[in-house]
């Protein structure tokens, strides 16, 4: 009886969120995320590259938390993604004081919007001091010529934590790396509330379910 009720409570769980993971199908259009990678000269760079975009873009804008007393912005150079559409405007602004960096990049109307994956922006940092660095989005925006994306659960942001001495240069998922950033706190650990890593969950579950059922129906079998 424990085990019917056990089966019936994880097959109403995991119905209901596949039913969310197809609405969020439904809607995705795509994501925004960063790599970094250290050069010659302490210099750290950081791309901010979009893929999947599904409707066509027309620009994007977002604030780039970093530690100032870290680091120190030196320039940025566009990318490829944009580009490809016509003639974008950026703005670029750096608020040390703020431990933030403004971007903002638009096509104007008669251009081609693109879709897919590039490059958005190439920004170079002089480091100053320390070996462990964080990259978060704030403010971001999608903006197609219909409409401004601002929910996460359309777009899916992701930051960046790096670490000079990582041999792969970057932390995985799994890390639970908290950096302050002045007034930001950055966990890593917050982001496993994404839809992406639901639907992940999703599968475990069935899988273990299966592997339930195969030996709850073995041990039923007459000997």
């Amino acid at each position: 009886m424990k085990k019917n009720i056990l089966i019936i409570a994880i097959c109403f769980l995991v119905s209901g969120n596949i039913g969310h993971g197809q609405d969020f199908a439904q809607d995705y259009i795509g994501s925004v995320n960063m790599s970094g990678e250290f050069l010659d000269g302490d210099i750290l760079l950081v791309q901010v590259k979009v893929e999947d975009m599904t409707d066509p873009i027309l620009g994007s804008s977002f604030n780039l938390a970093y530690d100032a007393s870290k680091l120190n912005f030196l320039r940025y150079e566009p990318g490829n993604f944009l580009e490809r559409g016509g003639n974008p405007f950026y703005l670029v602004k750096n608020q040390a004081e703020k431990n933030s960096l403004v971007f903002g990049a638009t096509l104007r109307s008669e251009d081609n919007f693109p879709r897919g994956g590039g490059l958005l922006a190439d920004f170079y940092f002089q480091i100053k001091d320390g070996d462990k660095f964080g990259f978060e989005f704030e403010n971001e925006v999608i903006s197609t010529l219909d409409t401004v994306r601002q929910d996460l659960d359309m777009v899916i942001w992701e930051d960046l934590f790096i670490e000079k001495n990582d041999r792969n240069g970057q932390f995985g998922a799994n890390e639970n790396l908290e950096i302050n950033l002045g007034n930001n706190s950055l966990n890593w650990s917050e982001k496993f509330s994404n839809p992406i890593f639901v639907l992940t969950a999703i599968s475990t579950i069935l899988l273990l379910l299966g592997l339930f059922r195969l030996k709850y129906l073995g041990d039923k079998r007459p000997a």
